[in-house]
């Protein structure tokens, strides 16, 4: 308990005394996402627990999100609150963001400041904001994540390090297990700053291990009481089964193709390359210029610790069988360049820092243009299939007085808005971050178009149709409606174009 106690009295200290520091991230954060926030857009599942008030995070692995929603909304029908979720989900970034800054033994100064503001406009974070529901409880698995590497830093005893780390990891897991990446990525530069400064980093690296082994355990043990679905599942062969460590290197190699396809050459990877080099090469200066025994293996592994960070980046999900590579789940890579900026800071010379601050100057400027522009499309690609959806529903609800419906089956997509345009040819995440609800791929469109179309309120969707039986019953340049028996078939025009 007194470690707790220090620990909360010791974030409070810092927030308290950098009052404005800590409320400037917040307001310069939302004023950068703010287009995101007005874009009025229920992304993905914030579609079906908007209109269906449920929570069930449980069944993905994240019972205490559960939890903390049910006490938030004081029962199990969250409704939603954009943007009061996402403004809370960046104080919990901020408060991260001051924990990153006491893990690497820095003040909280101006320039800490810019050190930690890409943190939350990061690229990596923007489809985690995006969810109304969603976003607080990843944004607290952020928080808990950092949480362990912040007390190892506290003078408390190892077994209050040790019971109050896994607990926060352990968390972290139970919040949004990707996120666990956080951790990993920390870890290794808070490690690594050790090195190079001559500290004992054995006990460090040990407890470390430990908090995550006895976290990870603690999750796979839960995961035998609680029904989870196939991807929570995954988690409890993490260890044990030895096909994972099989598929472990052809999904790393599927992360980092992701990361070069998303990122290399334009303006926001360009600039966070140069991040990485400056840091190689001001930390190789200052350690040939210090004596030491261990002078060229501090060079090996400050060559080697950034392509090591962004492997271990993915958290546990390089060791899955089916990993989910979504823009979401790489979210601890907003946490990769502070850690670089920290890592560097205590080598570099004064005429270089501003070298860097400019870079990262340059590198906020375009993640708040690009979340800026996010926002846009999001709330363009509302507009795009709401204009569908009205004609849509207008023609089934004709249709169905002439014909006894029993049953739906859609084909194909409306696809995206055309305004996404070249923006996306610059940075293709863009066309990740902005899904398509009326489609085939999932149930999102069709639970919108049956809370619009009355007509369709009792009718079942389903998987497959005889094709042999289609009837066309009327077209535009949207979408062809056909009549199957009693089911009726929509295929849209992107679907008739191939």
């Amino acid at each position: 308990m007194n470690g707790l106690k220090l620990s909360l009295k010791t974030i409070k200290k810092m927030i308290v005394n950098n009052q404005i520091v800590f409320i400037s991230l917040i307001v310069l954060w939302s004023i950068s996402l703010f287009s995101i926030f007005i874009s009025n857009r229920l992304y993905i599942d914030d579609l079906g627990r908007s209109l269906h008030h449920y929570d069930n995070w449980t069944s993905a692995g994240r019972p205490v999100a559960d939890l903390l929603s049910r006490l938030l909304f004081m029962g199990s029908h969250p409704f939603n609150v954009t943007p009061l979720t996402q403004i809370f989900a960046l104080v919990a970034i901020s408060t991260a963001a001051f924990l990153i800054a006491y893990i690497f033994n820095t003040a909280v100064t101006w320039q800490s400041f810019l050190f930690i503001l890409p943190m939350g406009i990061s690229p990596f974070f923007l489809e985690n904001i995006s969810y109304s529901f969603d976003s607080l409880w990843m944004s607290l698995a952020i928080l808990t994540a950092c949480y362990p590497i912040f007390i190892i830093r506290l003078d408390i005893s190892s077994v209050s390090r040790l019971l109050l780390g896994s607990i926060s990891l352990f968390l972290s897991f139970c919040l949004y297990q990707p996120a666990v990446g956080v951790f990993l990525i920390l870890t290794i530069f808070a490690i690594y700053v050790d090195y190079i400064d001559n500290k004992k980093i054995f006990k460090t690296i040990f407890q470390l291990i430990i908090m995550l082994l006895i976290a990870l355990e603690a999750y796979k043990l839960m995961a035998i009481f609680i029904s989870f679905d196939h991807y929570a599942k995954e988690h409890k062969e993490i260890l044990t089964s030895p096909e994972i460590y099989k598929s472990a290197i052809a999904n790393i190699c599927s992360y980092l193709d992701i990361l070069k396809t998303d990122w290399i050459w334009n303006p926001i990877g360009v600039l966070v390359s140069v991040i990485f080099i400056d840091f190689i090469i001001s930390n190789c200066c200052y350690i040939l210029h210090i004596n030491s025994c261990k002078k060229y293996k501090k060079l090996i592994i400050t060559i080697l610790i950034i392509p090591i960070a962004l492997i271990f980046s993915s958290g546990p999900q390089f060791l899955l069988k089916n990993p989910v590579f979504a823009p979401r789940t790489f979210l601890s890579l907003s946490v990769l360049v502070p850690a670089v900026l920290f890592a560097i800071s205590k080598t570099i010379l004064k005429y270089k820092i501003v070298i860097v601050n400019i870079c990262i100057a340059l590198l906020c400027l375009q993640s708040a243009l690009v979340a800026s522009t996010y926002g846009f499309i999001l709330k363009n690609q509302k507009q795009y299939e709401d204009k569908i959806l009205y004609h849509l529903t207008y023609d089934i609800d004709f249709l169905s007085k002439k014909f006894n419906f029993t049953s739906i089956y859609i084909k194909g997509t409306i696809g995206k808005t055309p305004v996404i345009g070249d923006t996306a040819n610059v940075y293709p995440i863009l066309n990740k971050l902005n899904p398509v609800h009326l489609s085939d791929s999932w149930d999102w469109g069709v639970i919108q178009l049956k809370y619009i179309c009355k007509s369709l309120k009792d009718i079942d969707l389903i998987s497959s149709i005889n094709t042999q039986k289609m009837e066309e019953m009327l077209t535009n340049q949207y979408y062809t409606i056909y009549k199957s028996d009693n089911t009726i078939v929509i295929v849209f025009s992107e679907m008739l174009s191939k």
